[in-house]
């Protein structure tokens, strides 16, 4: 029983490891120099993102009328009151948002149901799962973001290893504290790449294989 369970996590590891996409050495170096200058502290820390935004009706209050009532409608569920009304969406992409303005002199609404369609961008975050205590093997998936044309995702596993990609997996060979960083990598008009913005966060290797 021991020797057959040992035998499958090596096809796993094997499996696993395999997946594993290597970025390209010309590329990987233009990277690396990237990298270097960009500044430790413009690292953005890799927590779940709430995805709020600002309502603001305040251009269109009218001075002849300054008591009118703003009336909010968000996806068709969420309803607020106000000028200014902040939100925050579960998740990212397009929402539709409902605004009504009401006359409490003349108890009536003066516009009505005047629709916007709002985009909420993605943010640049990632999960860990994976075998950590079996097979020292971490898997790393962003968060359903959307890469920009012209650009792409670097991964530094924090053991010279590296990789791209919107879902990999890094084998450690060593017990230790590692900084797992995520780039977003853009390319340059003279044929280098620059850093955008970038995530960092760190994951625990416990045992040896």
């Amino acid at each position: 029983m021991n020797k057959g369970f040992s035998i499958l996590l090596l096809l796993i590891n094997f499996a696993v490891f395999s997946q594993t996409r290597k970025v390209g050495s010309d590329t990987l170096n233009i990277s690396k120099l990237a990298i270097a200058a960009f500044p430790d502290s413009s690292f953005n820390s890799n927590k779940r993102v709430n995805y709020c935004i600002e309502l603001d009706a305040t251009q269109s209050i009218d001075p002849v009328a300054p008591n009118l009532e703003y009336h909010w409608t968000i996806d068709r569920i969420y309803k607020a009151k106000g000028t200014i009304v902040e939100h925050c969406f579960p998740k990212p992409g397009n929402h539709l948002v409902t605004l009504s303005i009401y006359d409490p002199k003349i108890d009536q609404m003066v516009l009505n149901d005047t629709v916007f369609n709002l985009f909420i961008p993605s943010a640049l975050r990632f999960k860990k799962g994976g075998f950590y205590k079996i097979l020292n093997t971490v898997t790393l998936v962003t968060d359903d973001y959307q890469i920009p044309d012209n650009s792409f995702l670097l991964w530094d596993f924090g053991d010279k290893n590296f990789s791209s990609g919107s879902s990999v997996r890094n084998v450690y060979s060593d017990e230790g504290v590692y900084d797992i960083k995520l780039y977003e990598m853009q390319y340059t008009s003279d044929s280098t790449v620059k850093v955008i913005q970038a995530v960092k966060d760190a994951v625990r290797i416990e045992t040896n294989r």
